[in-house]
């Protein structure tokens, strides 16, 4: 037996169209894709203690012409036709390949929302998909947007029976503390040069159980052909080289894998090519976090990466000053801390900020610093430092991340945004009134080649909270952010925020003394 891809129906092994959604095995735009129906109520099944895969069965594959409400469904602005609509048709003839140069292909970011009600109006179960839609005719855009076209068709046109899930739910409890259900996809590319198109698809689901379970896809099309791209397309040599490629950079980031572990990686991890290389999103927890494991490019220009390349790299003898020039930049950072406060916690991290193979060390901790012609003022202060010629080179050099008052916090993190890698910094600072917290700060946004920092973005920003029933919540009309000179709503930072996914981090006051452990590490 298998299942669709779309809906989740159980199909005969045999079958060509799913029964229930109609959808076609073996197109071109299938993916696997969570089973929809099957999760309604698997989580509150397992909140409530009661033996989930039985009363999933009975409650999510039942389809009937109930008292059920046809789906709503609600587009965000730009609001466009349905992608398939202009979508030309697809050729099974290659694009020219002698062309000297490649199109980037463009694109815009568009949202749908679909959602199934009660017959009394409750919102029980929704669909939300951010997707592409790609203005270009090559082939690999409009595969991707015919997939979305029939992603969307897809979840409109389930047909189960909402009130008889809620009725059969509520024999084991009360599911509406739960609802609203939903089944969301968010996809963004992640890279669009290299002459290859690489998606990264993020699926959230909630059916109410303990947390939101989360499951990655990637898709890689070559721009030129059209042709999806595989792991042995992208990632090219020997299956030995290849293998000890793998098992190097996954020992890097997680864990040395056996052989069996090396083939569950290549048939069933998600992977995407970025700004740094071949992106492995590793599923280490349903609740947790994906560990991404980038394995970096060979060449300057196209996708196609040499293990054997990789390997000769690693095999070249390391830096033996490595470790030795960072401790000392780490206990130096400590002996000035501990002038200052005697109780004082300072943070550092090892990033491989630029994809050069070599781990930039990230310090921040607590000195006196002189400001504004006034000595010995307590301030936190960040360096970041690399590796060049053997030798530690300074990136930035006791950089002033705020000045001690008012109850600073603040943060040097490495941060993912569209693929690439930054240096993400945060400043804040200020006070507090009977009311709340009155607080402001900004954010820097880096990106590093070699020693030499780039500004990319900045981003500046002021809140109030309230503290009535001990709630430290924003108060969003009396807070802003400022964007380009321009200000913009609390919500606009929020909004960018969500667009970081955090690498590493070290913070200006932590919990536990992060220097003195990376110091043991280096050590």
């Amino acid at each position: 037996m298998k299942y669709c891809p779309f809906c989740g129906l159980q199909c005969e092994d045999g079958a060509r169209f799913c029964g229930n959604c109609g959808y076609q095995f073996g197109a071109e735009t299938e993916a696997p894709r969570p089973k929809q129906k099957k999760t309604v109520l698997i989580g509150i099944l397992v909140a409530l203690g009661i033996i989930a895969a039985a009363v999933a069965a009975i409650l999510l594959l039942t389809g009937r012409d109930g008292a059920r409400k046809e789906p709503t469904t609600v587009t965000s602005e730009p609001q466009e036709t349905l992608p398939s609509e202009t979508i030309p048709e697809e050729t099974t003839e290659p694009q020219e390949t002698g062309a000297p140069k490649i199109s980037v292909p463009e694109f815009e970011m568009q949202e749908e929302t679909i959602e199934f009600r009660l017959s009394d109006g409750t919102l029980y179960y929704s669909n939300t998909i951010q997707y592409p839609y790609f203005t270009g005719a090559s082939e690999a855009e409009a595969k991707l947007n015919r997939r979305y076209s029939d992603t969307i068709k897809s979840c409109k046109s389930n047909d189960t029976d909402f009130d008889e899930a809620y009725r059969t739910a509520q024999e084991w409890g009360d599911p509406s503390q739960y609802l609203p259900f939903y089944d969301d996809i968010t996809a963004e590319v992640v890279c669009n040069e290299r002459g290859v198109l690489s998606v990264k698809e993020v699926y959230a689901m909630w059916s109410g159980g303990a947390h939101v379970y989360y499951y990655e896809t990637g898709l890689n099309y070559d721009i030129r052909t059209g042709a999806e791209l595989t792991l042995s397309d992208i990632l090219q040599g020997e299956e030995d080289q290849v293998n000890s490629v793998l098992r190097f950079y996954f020992a890097e980031a997680l864990w040395e894998p056996s052989d069996n572990e090396i083939s569950s990686l290549r048939e069933y991890t998600a992977f995407t090519l970025s700004g740094n290389g071949l992106c492995f999103y590793y599923n280490v927890g349903d609740a947790a976090p994906r560990v991404e494991v980038v394995i970096p490019y060979t060449s300057e220009d196209t996708y196609a990466i040499s293990a054997q390349e990789l390997l000769e790299r690693l095999r070249e003898p390391k830096e033996e000053t490595t470790l030795e020039g960072y401790a000392d930049a780490v206990e130096q950072a400590m002996e000035e801390m501990y002038n200052v406060y005697s109780f004082a916690k300072g943070d550092g991290v090892l990033y491989d900020l630029d994809g050069d193979g070599i781990q930039e060390l990230i310090v921040v901790y607590f000195a006196k610093v002189t400001y504004n012609d006034m000595p010995d003022i307590p301030a936190a202060v960040y360096s970041v430092y690399t590796m060049s010629g053997g030798a530690v080179a300074p990136v930035v050099e006791k950089e002033l991340l705020f000045i001690d008052a008012g109850g600073p916090t603040g943060s040097v993190s490495v941060v993912e945004k569209g693929g690439k890698v930054f240096l993400a910094v945060n400043e804040e600072n200020g006070g507090a009134d009977e009311t709340g917290l009155l607080r402001g700060g900004n954010w820097y946004l880096y990106s590093l080649q070699g020693a030499e920092l780039t500004l990319e973005e900045t981003i500046g920003y002021r809140f109030h909270t309230n503290w009535e029933n001990n709630e430290d919540k924003i108060i969003y009309e009396d807070s802003s952010a400022t964007i380009n000179g321009k200000t913009e709503p609390y919500t606009a930072l929020e909004d960018w925020l969500a667009g970081l996914s955090e690498l590493a981090v070290a913070k200006a006051w932590p919990e536990t003394d992060g220097l003195q452990a990376l110091l043991n590490q280096l050590s």
